[in-house]
């Protein structure tokens, strides 16, 4: 709760409906009361979220990034920040808050990683080799960050928790590669603790400088808060990214047609 009570100090709202706790797809967003259709649910600030704006709006951060001297994308400079944040203590709050574990292609052993179509293979090999560079970039300037399965967590929370918080309002320098899809990939305290459902029953959005998670139906009381990680995205890119695919029928823009194992379903 202690994410919550940081979402109101930073002048935020938090509905007195819900609580965070564990339920079947992990920690997430419960409600204890009934919430009515339109109620909302939660209001953060912009000024709290971890956005590349935000990042590179520092100049003691956006020199560090530079000193490393390799091309670095929104998702790296997220999980640099994550991995600095442990050094300098800085937002225990939200750092408490992430997911602790993870159970997906890129944390599976080699061999289960093989029986997966050929696309996920590469996003999985590739992505893994890019965080053993970016690490690597990192320990040279900073041979204190030496744990490579510390900072590999924070990247899995980056790609499992990021949100488009909008146009870039700062131009990029030559070393960031953007494109129109993560430009600003951003960290969105309390919301990115959200799970996904083809038919959620919350909405998010961004209205001048506040995000808003509002209940797009009513919600009984003892119930999990779902938004949608994107309706677009078919099995295929939800196992890849986060570790899960959706019931058998559910999803109608899915590529994966080879039969998981049991354990990993």
């Amino acid at each position: 709760m202690r994410i919550l009570n940081s979402i109101k100090a930073q002048e935020g709202f938090v509905s007195e409906k819900i609580e965070i706790r564990e339920g079947p797809y992990g920690s997430s967003i419960f409600s204890t009361q009934k919430i009515h259709k339109d109620d909302t649910i939660l209001e953060i600030k912009t000024s709290s979220i971890i956005s590349v704006n935000s990042i590179l709006g520092s100049d003691i951060l956006r020199k560090f990034m530079a000193s490393l001297k390799i091309s670095l994308t929104p998702y790296d400079l997220l999980a640099v920040y994550l991995t600095l944040s442990r050094l300098t203590g800085e937002n225990a709050a939200y750092m408490s808050s992430l997911q602790k574990t993870f159970d997906s292609p890129l944390t599976w052993p080699a061999s289960d990683v093989l029986e997966l179509p050929l696309d996920i293979k590469f996003f999985v090999m590739s992505t893994l080799s890019h965080m053993k560079k970016v690490f690597s970039a990192i320990n040279e300037k900073l041979p204190e960050i030496n744990d490579f399965k510390f900072f590999k967590w924070c990247y899995l929370n980056v790609i499992t928790r990021n949100f488009n918080g909008g146009v870039l309002a700062i131009k990029a320098p030559t070393w960031l590669e953007i494109n129109s899809r993560n430009q600003n990939a951003s960290l969105i305290p309390g919301l990115d603790i959200c799970n996904h459902w083809n038919s959620p029953n919350c909405r998010y959005s961004l209205k001048d400088d506040r995000f808003f998670l509002t209940a797009k139906d009513t919600i009984d009381s003892n119930k999990e808060i779902f938004i949608s990680y994107g309706y677009s995205k078919g099995d295929h890119e939800l196992l890849s990214t986060y570790g899960f695919v959706l019931p058998p029928g559910v999803n109608v823009s899915t590529k994966v047609q080879k039969r998981l194992k049991q354990t990993r379903t």
